[in-house]
């Protein structure tokens, strides 16, 4: 399907179901009509390319609401330690976000460098996630390889606190690493797979927790 992600799946008892979610280009937005459905699992992707700068804002500004921004804020401090406050101002354009970092006045998201925004966007989703699926494609897109373990630490925490299954990918072999020993424990086990492509298209590698372990202990190469 150009242009978007279909999604087909047959339940324990029933007919197949099909999903849909269309990647709009001119608003870098995702549309995924509703369904009615028993069994429906909040799922978000987050794009390796493009900002939902709107969305993170709408999103966010739930969070504030509810009073569970916390986790965003201590996020951010990974790469901004000044980082005070997060608020959300309403402007010509829309709801915009804004950061205190304890300057004259507030800075604008957009402004506080690729790594603050790809980070903020990753775990507004995570925590808005809850019960649901989490797709991050380029997961370390923005970041600097020395905030990666800090990173996974909290993404560790977050998936247990709110429950969600977080699928990322990478062509990062630090990043690979990082995952593995944060998640070496079989309490909160972690999957790792490769994708190849070969002549009848496109194949997937799974590494057991055995694999795993010499992949972190050895240096293995297991990028696709």
């Amino acid at each position: 399907m150009i242009g978007g992600l279909r999604l087909r799946h047959v339940p324990a008892a029933g007919a197949e179901i099909t999903t849909e979610a269309l990647f709009k280009r001119h608003s870098r937005s995702i549309s995924a009509p509703n369904k009615p459905r028993g069994d429906f699992v909040r799922t978000a992707y987050l794009s390796g390319r493009a900002y939902g700068l709107a969305r993170d804002a709408l999103q966010f500004s739930y969070l504030l609401k509810t009073k569970q921004e916390a986790d965003v804020l201590q996020a951010v401090k990974i790469i901004e330690p000044r980082a005070q406050r997060i608020e959300v101002l309403t402007e010509s354009g829309g709801p915009a976000v804004y950061v205190d970092i304890g300057l004259d006045s507030l800075l604008p998201l957009a402004l506080c460098g690729e790594g603050f925004v790809r980070l903020f966007s990753l775990i507004v989703e995570m925590t808005s996630s809850r019960h649901g699926v989490l797709l991050a494609d380029e997961i370390d897109t923005g970041l600097h390889y020395a905030a990666m373990p800090k990173l996974w630490q909290l993404l560790r925490e977050l998936t247990r606190r709110h429950d969600v299954q977080l699928i990322a990918t990478t062509h990062n072999e630090e990043i690979v690493d990082y995952a593995l020993r944060e998640f070496s424990d079989a309490d909160q086990p972690i999957g790792l797979f490769r994708i190849d492509r070969n002549d009848r298209g496109h194949s997937v590698a799974a590494y057991d927790r055995a694999a795993q372990e010499a992949v972190a202990h050895e240096g293995f190469e297991v990028r696709g």
